[in-house]
């Protein structure tokens, strides 16, 4: 009782919002993990592709814009790439991660679906302290989401609002940022290739 009337009256509706906010960063990094794995794949075949049409390119007698030597070292160069983009998906584990943060946002979303099931019960208070350590329980399971989920989720619980532009562009700037390294990637690849051959 003494728990109870220590807390401030909006405990209750706040713990909910944190709940909920907390929610849809956890499925926002599913969804960016899931998105990581997807582009780690391609980027990982195309590199690979690369692999096989550089050797081809001089088998065949193609006439090349670069001397021998210098398509043996981009040849190598890409190897390396592969090598390197290979462990690099390994050592993340994206599409586990993904499977881990979406079970988090289950988890979370059936708290908050219990949370809100009482929303008119009076003793509601009585059970605060229960779903603050399943809340806390949940999040000590599970990894941290990285602050673009967070951006991500703050966006998502906007709705009558427009989006702050300076939140947009924060969005944009830390989704550019961790998926640029496949865009470089790949057009330094092909725009090599296609300068080789033209």
């Amino acid at each position: 009782m003494a728990l109870e009337n220590s807390l401030p009256p909006d405990a209750y509706e706040k713990l909910g919002d944190n709940v909920y906010l907390v929610t849809k960063n956890y499925f926002s990094a599913s969804r960016r993990l899931a998105l990581h794995e997807s582009a780690s794949q391609w980027t990982l075949s195309l590199l690979s592709l690369g692999l096989i049409v550089m050797p081809l390119l001089t088998v065949t007698k193609m006439p090349l814009r670069y001397p021998q030597n210098v398509v043996d070292f981009a040849a190598i160069s890409l190897a390396v790439a592969v090598l390197m983009f290979s462990l690099l998906i390994g050592a993340n584990k994206y599409s586990v991660r993904s499977e881990r943060m979406h079970h988090a946002g289950l988890e979370l979303n059936a708290l908050m679906r219990e949370m809100r099931y009482l929303v008119s019960d009076p003793e509601k208070m009585k059970r605060y302290q229960e779903f603050d350590r399943s809340y806390g329980s949940i999040l000590q399971r599970y990894e941290n989401v990285d602050e673009i989920d967070y951006v991500t989720g703050k966006i998502s619980i906007i709705r009558k609002e427009p989006v702050p532009f300076l939140l947009r562009c924060k969005y944009w700037y830390l989704f550019g940022k961790e998926m640029s390294i496949y865009g470089i990637a790949l057009l330094l690849e092909f725009g090599f290739i296609v300068r080789l051959v033209t």
